[in-house]
């Protein structure tokens, strides 16, 4: 979306505030484990062979094909970012992250993702 912004903030582990999080997740954020990461991010529209393995779903899938399984109107599809490492998509904007830098228990370091409306 043009018109917004992510913020990144990186912090310490809290296994508390992950349980809040998960209970109840706000739509307009992500959290993820920032050590899995590799290089610097980047944020693209997503092209049509894009695939990524998203949370919670088994396998690998094009992200097309998890915007139709998550029924994304064709006119909401534009607004849709991959944010990138070097390996990859790490997460389809703002609805999913990749099962490769989920948190899991050896988690030390989330990376948390926010939307931030533009400035008027």
């Amino acid at each position: 979306n043009a018109d917004a912004a992510i913020d990144a903030t990186l912090t310490p582990a809290d296994p508390d505030a992950l349980a809040a999080f998960i209970a109840t997740p706000p739509a307009d954020e992500q959290w993820l484990d920032a050590d899995a990461l590799v290089g610097p991010l980047h944020a693209a529209p997503r092209e049509p062979a894009d695939r990524f393995s998203p949370l919670g779903a088994p396998g690998r899938q094009t992200v097309g094909d998890f915007l139709t399984n998550a029924k994304v109107s064709p006119a909401s599809r534009a607004s849709i970012t991959c944010l990138r490492d070097d390996l990859g998509i790490i997460c389809v904007w703002p609805m999913r992250i990749d099962a490769r830098v989920r948190i899991t228990p050896a988690t030390r370091r989330y990376l948390k993702l926010r939307t931030r409306p533009a400035q008027p």
